[in-house]
């Protein structure tokens, strides 16, 4: 997991995953850091926090899967099908 982590940390630097995406951990961390929460750390301690960390690497596996198949269909589509030659579009 603490690969996909750092891979998630590179692909928000990245210029080929839009900004749309870059939104979701985006969020996530505004919502894990957040007072308001589903089930209140103040309450049930150690509960509480388990919620923000499934969700947090829910997030981090989605995030990491997609903008990867993002820049693979950037690159496809940016390739020329034969050498020397532009790509048709």
């Amino acid at each position: 997991m603490f690969e996909k982590i750092i891979k998630a940390f590179r692909l928000m630097l990245d210029r080929r995953v839009p900004i749309s995406l870059k939104m979701i951990p985006a969020l996530t961390l505004l919502y894990v850091i957040s007072p308001l929460d589903l089930i209140p750390e103040a309450f049930l301690f150690g509960i509480g926090f388990a919620d923000d960390i499934a969700l947090a690497m829910w997030v981090v596996n989605f995030f990491v899967n997609r903008a990867t198949r993002e820049i693979e269909i950037i690159e496809a589509h940016d390739a020329p099908t034969r050498k020397n030659e532009p790509a048709i579009y």
